[in-house]
């Protein structure tokens, strides 16, 4: 459990933005009619889901739910489908290094503390700034995904590279993290503060008056656990979904042969 703990929630997502270079044409975006068939199909997938997401988040329910948040990252990254890998991968770069920054300066206006709403879906706010998977941070995981999705999946080379980038964004994400918790001041209780927020938390025992993601210091972001939404967590857990995807496609290339 602890192993999956917010790592299947970025893998989700990272699927997410693979599901959308799928409909809108997995190496080539389609054009023309197809191209606008495409969106459309998007677009209504991501209503569905805003929906569904907030029937759920109604009932009460005692676990956070992605439903809605999900939609909101379809509709996101729709302008960006036309993209290649490679500008995909440089808009999910530099969105994971300013989103976290962003939302950080943001905290006074959105509420105090960014978690204050943890896993409610109930606005604009929230669905941004302080709901379980707030879009200003959790974009760039469905971006990564369509960036992988753009790749040539089916040459070995192109996979060992994913593969190596994986490991070095998982390697950037967590040891950078564990350096910076020894050499930075004050880094070490500021991250323990944020790994003992919600997102370390189990998703059926969140409380609304649980610490902020970052702690009560700009070291806070410094944490690379689950979760903390800051730059490294980010990093690492990219790393980790893409290692999953790239294995996934070695198994079943290994089983079919």
């Amino acid at each position: 459990m602890e192993l999956a703990q917010g790592r299947s929630s970025a893998l989700f997502a990272v699927l997410a933005g693979f599901a959308v270079a799928l409909i809108t044409g997995r190496r080539t975006p389609k054009t023309g009619l197809a191209g606008r068939q495409a969106v459309a199909k998007v677009i209504i997938r991501a209503v569905i889901l805003l929906a569904l997401g907030t029937a759920l988040t109604m009932t009460g329910t005692p676990v956070v739910p992605i439903l809605v948040f999900y939609g909101l990252f379809f509709l996101l990254v729709l302008p960006l489908y036309r993209l290649g890998a490679k500008p995909l991968a440089l808009v999910a770069a530099g969105w994971a290094l300013v989103g976290p920054q962003l939302l950080y300066a943001l905290k006074p206006v959105v509420g105090g503390r960014v978690f204050l709403s943890y896993g409610q879906a109930d606005g604009p706010v929230s669905l941004f700034f302080t709901g379980g998977y707030p879009a200003l941070t959790w974009v760039p995981f469905v971006i990564a995904g369509m960036a992988v999705a753009r790749c040539d999946l089916t040459a070995t080379a192109v996979r060992i590279r994913l593969a190596l980038t994986g490991v070095a964004l998982a390697v950037t994400g967590y040891g950078g993290s564990w350096l910076a918790v020894r050499l930075v001041p004050g880094a070490a209780e500021a991250v323990r503060k944020a790994e003992e927020g919600p997102g370390m938390s189990s998703v059926s025992s969140v409380s609304p008056d649980s610490i902020g993601i970052f702690g009560d210091t700009p070291a806070g972001m410094l944490a690379s656990a689950p979760h903390s939404e800051a730059t490294l967590s980010i990093m690492a857990a990219t790393g980790v979904a893409i290692l999953v995807i790239t294995a996934c496609l070695a198994v079943m290339d290994a089983w079919l042969s």
